[in-house]
């Protein structure tokens, strides 16, 4: 047996061949455990909560007509305690209807009043009445009162509001962004609730000659309406 062979500790280092690096010292690598540990990632930054500073114009500009539901205040950052105060003055926000605002100190404009009633009564509510008829370009009517809306459920009616409800609602016409009743819907809804022949005179003869309605399409829907809505839809019939 050959005794001379050299055991690991002995064994020749490779020599280190022209023009390549010699291999690292093993004894000169640290050891896992005394490694310096890895800064710690910062947390991601939360997104902005709206706040008092937030600026109101600019707040109002995200919403059309600047108004808002309580709700999708929330939803952007605000507290209930914020959207509280800023319902008292200085900065003042308006409570328009139940859960709806408006985000300005002006008094509210009629349009802005039908963007409200529409937010209130919620998804699918239709624009019907004097409202619709002003949407519509028709002068007859002036849009005064509470603004009527077209809904397929029941919702809580309120003073500025007055809620239709209907089984099939008509499908809507956008008039200058709003979900409205055709035109002959309108007239309808809004003849409804006239007490003067004369007004339902003024509103019928408007929308048969100015908005091109049919006389037959109101007497159908006028079919259980005033009688003097009536006696005015079967003079125009006849050419009156």
């Amino acid at each position: 047996m050959n005794t001379n062979r050299p055991t690991a500790a002995t064994l020749p280092v490779s020599p280190v061949l022209p023009g390549r690096p010699a291999p690292p010292d093993s004894s000169a690598l640290p050891d896992s455990t005394t490694l310096p540990a890895l800064p710690a990632l910062p947390a991601p930054a939360a997104p902005a909560a709206l706040t008092a500073s937030t600026d109101l114009a600019a707040l109002a500009d995200l919403f059309p007509h600047g108004v808002a539901t309580a709700s999708e205040l929330l939803a952007l950052g605000l507290t209930g305690e914020e959207v509280a105060a800023r319902c008292r003055a200085p900065a003042r926000w308006q409570r328009l209807l139940p859960g709806v605002l408006l985000l300005a100190a002006t008094q509210a404009t009629r349009v802005q009043l039908v963007q409200a009633a529409l937010r209130y009564a919620g998804e699918g509510a239709v624009v019907t009445g004097p409202d619709a008829l002003r949407l519509h370009g028709m002068r007859a009517l002036p849009a005064v009162g509470p603004v009527r809306v077209l809904v397929d459920r029941c919702v809580e009616q309120t003073p500025r509001v007055r809620l239709i409800r209907t089984r099939r609602p008509p499908p809507p016409v956008v008039r200058r962004g709003f979900p409205t009743a055709p035109l002959a819907r309108a007239a309808a809804d809004a003849v409804r609730n006239l007490d003067q022949p004369g007004e339902m005179r003024a509103v019928l003869a408007e929308v048969v000659h100015r908005g091109g309605v049919r006389v037959a399409e109101l007497r159908l829907l006028l079919s259980r309406g005033p009688e003097p809505a009536r006696q005015v839809l079967a003079q125009l019939a006849g050419g009156a």
